[in-house]
């Protein structure tokens, strides 16, 4: 981006007549002269004009809508209609679609480009107005609707007649959305001490949350994230710079087998007076809390990683290098392994005998309860060791607990986020998929047909200095092991851990007041008292607590529908898995993806759910309700898992 070049924040919305039948207003909101203007217009053509004129060579609009996937095809659409060419820019560097979202999307013949402010503040839009306390919230016209004899919100939207209240609620929806990241970039510069103006370009720049996180944490603590980093000194023609280690490729294919995400399972079918427990800040407290290896990674093989691995599981802590180690293990029968592997398609955590890739902390870990290693393929340990993440962490708590003490609920979510997603930038794929108009000589690519054009989408990888990650590995595997001493602790006191996830526990009995706290991070919460609860699957589960509260979970099923179901509803369900019966739960019409529709054409998709009767769990479940780990036993390949 040019430097002289400014960047114009328009917040953009849509309203539609339903998934299919196009456009019914589009809304913007703009600075005039410094003072916030909302427009609306039925015609199309006349946002496109507004654009036209808006924009300048010296003067990219950044286009942000909340939810840019919905939105995006309909502008599309209408900008063909008009001027019978595609608007999306798709082939563009600063086009980012992937994993089925759309992130940011450059345009054709305009200076701009469209983002998803959802993905920089991952809220709904009445949450959030609500939240930062704008001059314009979000206007709540279900009374309205149901007055004027509507089912629901959607129907009134798309079939009303389009009088000054529901141009004023489509007004509304833009100039929240304006005011609401404006208070974020001013509260950023705020706290942070960085010029406004600097925050400004980073945040309308930036695609997403975490990309936001790692520029200031590279701006806030630059020695760490230079140690991050494993920067060296480089001089190339008399001219000194920092340059990041890289991964060799061998190495790079270890560490990024080692990064496993949280711990999610069921152990049992049903709970009666029960307690739930949450970690205090898991991710935030992992992170202040522990070294992570920084610098050149050592690569050894076979017998020498065998030897080599002795000396780092039996090092005394202050000296003990960090490493990641792909071994072969027995792990002996206990109630809750501490140990995973692919199975099933899942992550399970069986006993028997299996490959295993991961960090030699957890593996040491898992050795004070009987694992033993059977044979050794790969070690990979870093020379240096340093907490990367602490001054960082000690900014962003003191300002969470400052929010607290003052109610700022600004101030509060700024800081949460900007903790808890910031190591995700460790280890994000490096490997991206793009749109190109030319056909690639050595490469596999899928070709797209869209109107007259054609594109090729293949893999390119993009190793940013950024990605470490083996840091994020590391991360992941404390929270990990935090996670299994609050297991072993519930069961050390006699309790039955009816479920977990991440950072939370449900147990028939309370764990240890040593580990439990209301605040304390690092610490558990005891979040709820249950009455009652049932567990189908991870993710899916119904609680009923003490004091009559409900709490549904349906991983993928709509909030609607999760609000009729009762604690009946859930116990028909895993009556039916146990009896190999599929049980549906709900058909629903749902806005095609990116790709989705860029492919086919629609704008929306039926969808049936259902919970398959043959779930197949991380365990094995028994007649009375509780269950036992699975056991794996490897055929000696290590790739066989």
């Amino acid at each position: 981006m040019k430097d002289k070049e400014t960047l114009d924040l328009i917040t953009v919305d849509t309203e539609t007549r339903g998934f299919k039948k196009g456009l019914r207003l589009i809304s913007w909101a703009a600075k005039y002269e410094g003072i916030l203007k909302g427009e609306v217009t039925q015609n199309p053509k006349d946002f496109f004009q507004w654009l036209m004129q808006r924009q300048s060579k010296d003067n990219k609009l950044i286009l942000t809508c909340h939810n840019l996937t919905f939105d995006i095809r309909y502008l599309d659409q209408a900008y063909f209609e008009i001027y019978g060419k595609n608007l999306l820019k798709l082939e563009s560097p600063r086009t980012i679609i992937a994993n089925g979202k759309t992130y940011r999307v450059a345009l054709n013949d305009i200076n701009a480009e469209f983002k998803d402010s959802l993905r920089i503040l991952p809220m709904s839009l009445k949450k959030l107005s609500q939240t930062f306390k704008v001059e314009h919230p979000k206007i709540d016209i279900e009374q309205h609707a149901e007055k004027l004899g509507y089912s629901s919100i959607g129907d009134y939207l798309e079939n009303a007649v389009i009088d000054s209240d529901y141009i004023d609620y489509s007004r509304n929806d833009v100039l929240s959305l304006f005011e609401i990241i404006s208070q974020y970039i001013q509260k950023l510069s705020d706290i942070t001490g960085i010029p406004i103006q600097d925050v400004q370009q980073i945040v309308l720049k930036k695609p997403t949350t975490p990309s936001i996180t790692i520029e200031l944490f590279k701006r806030m603590c630059t020695y760490d994230y230079n140690k991050y980093c494993g920067m060296k000194e480089m001089t190339k023609k008399g001219k000194t710079s920092l340059v990041p280690v890289k991964l060799f490729d061998e190495v790079h294919s270890i560490v990024r087998e080692s990064i496993h995400g949280g711990r999610t399972e069921k152990f049992m079918d049903k709970i009666e007076n029960g307690y739930v427990y949450d970690v205090n800040s898991l991710y935030p407290y992992v992170m202040n809390a522990n070294n992570y290896p920084v610098g050149k990674a050592i690569h050894f093989t076979d017998e020498t990683a065998k030897q080599q691995i002795q000396g780092i599981l039996h090092q005394e802590d202050e000296v003990r290098f960090l490493g990641i180690c792909k071994v072969k293990v027995e792990v002996p029968y206990m109630d809750y392994p501490v140990l995973g592997t692919r199975m099933y398609n899942k992550y399970i955590f069986p006993y028997g005998t299996f490959w295993w890739t991961g960090t030699t902390e957890e593996l040491r870990y898992a050795m004070s309860y009987g694992a033993k290693i059977i044979e050794v393929k790969d070690l990979v340990w870093w020379k240096e060791k340093y907490p990367v993440y602490r001054n960082y962490i000690h900014v962003w708590s003191e300002v969470k607990e400052t929010a607290s003490q003052i109610h700022d609920d600004v101030m509060k979510l700024i800081a949460k986020n900007n903790m808890n997603m910031l190591f995700g930038k460790s280890i994000q794929n490096p490997d991206l998929q793009s749109f190109y108009v030319k056909k690639p000589a050595d490469k596999e690519y899928t070709e797209y047909k869209y109107r007259e054009e054609t594109y090729y989408r293949y893999n390119h990888t993009v190793h940013t200095e950024y990605y470490q990650p083996q840091v994020g590995a590391y991360v992941t595997s404390y929270a990990r092991m935090l996670l299994h001493r609050a297991i072993m602790d519930a069961a050390k006191n006699g309790a039955q851990i009816a479920y977990c996830d991440t950072d939370s526990i449900v147990t028939n009995k309370p764990l240890s007041t040593e580990i439990v706290h209301p605040d304390k991070v690092g610490l558990w919460k005891l979040e709820k008292e249950l009455k009652r609860g049932i567990f189908i699957e991870p993710k899916m589960y119904y609680l009923e607590l003490k004091n009559s509260d409900i709490i549904r979970k349906g991983k993928g099923f709509s909030q609607d529908t999760l609000k009729k179901m009762y604690y009946e509803s859930y116990a028909e369900i895993l009556e039916n898995t146990k009896q190999g019966k599929d049980t549906h739960i709900e058909s629903l019409e749902k806005p095609t993806s990116f790709m989705e529709w860029f492919t086919s054409g629609n704008f929306v998709k039926t969808v049936e759910k259902s919970v398959r009767g043959k779930i197949v769990q991380k365990r094995e479940m028994l007649e009375d309700g509780n269950s036992r780990p699975l056991y794996y036993e490897s055929e000696g390949k290590e790739n066989d898992v």
